[in-house]
């Protein structure tokens, strides 16, 4: 009997490769406002992250990324603090991720400076960017202080889309037409790409038809 299932066994292996794969799944944080996940799939790894970019992400994920070593991060999210996604992005950058917006998915703000330093980059859901601005003002910083750190963040954020070779059209458009609830979106990386022109002079042809722009 035991000859006969094995024998069955390996029939149906045969026949179905995918029950004898060695596929595996790692619930890594399960909360109401953030998941994350590792997954391997015939050879290949993916990182899953759905929550917002909050003070910490980019050390958080960075070590994630350094223990799980992910050819693929699957990000999902509405946003949150742009200086660690800045780092998140920097280090995807350098350790060539893969990154994937997936269909149905929203990747918003922050998030999205983080899907565009990837060499790689795929979107089937829809990104958006928008303006950096002050989440909070402590009531000890004088409006000159307030107002170098404001003219600060503008500068990194003008600095990063100028590190990752996109075009100073973009990121001036960005600026210029979008708000707090207003964004600059593609739902595809073609689009985006278009604006990856590794000279901040020059601007994409038929530039205004890449982008849509939307309250979200």
């Amino acid at each position: 009997m035991n000859k006969l299932l094995q024998i069955m066994a390996l029939a149906i292996g045969l026949t179905y490769p995918f029950f004898a794969s060695a596929d595996t799944k790692e619930v890594i944080v399960n909360r109401s406002n953030l998941q994350i996940a590792y997954e391997e799939v015939d050879g290949k790894s993916f990182l899953y992250y759905k929550g917002p970019i909050d003070s910490g992400s980019g050390i958080r994920l960075k070590r994630m990324f350094m223990t799980y070593d992910p050819d693929v991060f699957v990000i999902s999210s509405g946003g949150g603090l742009v200086s660690d996604a800045y780092m998140i992005g920097r280090h995807i950058a350098d350790h060539n991720i893969s990154v994937t917006v997936e269909r149905y998915s929203l990747c918003m703000s922050a998030c999205a400076m983080i899907v565009m330093a990837s060499d790689d980059f795929t979107i089937e859901g829809k990104i958006g960017f928008h303006t950096p601005y002050l989440t909070f003002l402590p009531t000890e910083f004088t409006i000159i202080e307030a107002l170098k750190n404001h003219s600060r963040d503008h500068s990194d954020f003008v600095n990063y889309f100028h590190e990752n070779g996109y075009s100073h059209s973009l990121v001036n458009d960005i600026l210029r037409q979008t708000s707090k609830s207003t964004f600059i979106t593609f739902d595809n990386e073609q689009d985006l790409l278009s604006f990856r022109t590794y000279d901040i002079g020059v601007r994409p042809e038929n530039y205004y038809s890449l982008y849509k722009i939307e309250e979200m």
